[in-house]
């Protein structure tokens, strides 16, 4: 029987160069994979924190050779659920209960600041359909 509860987890590790090394996007009910893991890893490694908030999705996009709407729409849906987490490391978003990201826990290390975070999937469609770029 089909999973009622939508909502991703994200797990992300802002590390000491100010740059996001690791990200994971799952479902929370099952563990299971949102799109390809890390999918969009190779755009985050050239960007520090700040950069990674300044980008607009078209030009997020322009980086990819996306194929479909469906791919595009797993490419934003990493893109602003990793965006979301970096905002609340930075404090520039709270993270409460309420908001599109909420946090589970923040851990420091080492090697880096990991945060572990719930995203809810209603409002992540209405920010990418708003950004101009899905075809619905």
């Amino acid at each position: 029987m089909p999973c009622k509860d939508i909502t991703d987890q994200l797990r992300l590790r802002l590390g000491n160069s100010n740059r996001v090394e690791r990200y994971e996007l799952t479902k929370v009910t099952c563990g299971g994979k949102v799109g390809k893991q890390r999918m969009i890893q190779p755009w985050l490694d050239d960007l520090t924190a700040e950069q990674v908030l300044s980008a607009t999705p078209q030009e997020f996009l322009r980086f990819f050779a996306v194929e479909d709407e469906l791919e595009e729409y797993l490419l934003l849906k990493q893109f602003f659920s990793v965006r979301a987490g970096v905002a609340i490391l930075l404090g520039q978003e709270a993270g409460g209960p309420e908001d599109f990201c909420t946090v589970e826990a923040i851990n420091h290390s080492e090697r880096g600041t990991v945060l572990r975070a719930h995203i809810r999937i209603d409002t992540i469609t209405d920010e990418i359909k708003a950004c101009g770029n899905c075809g619905s």
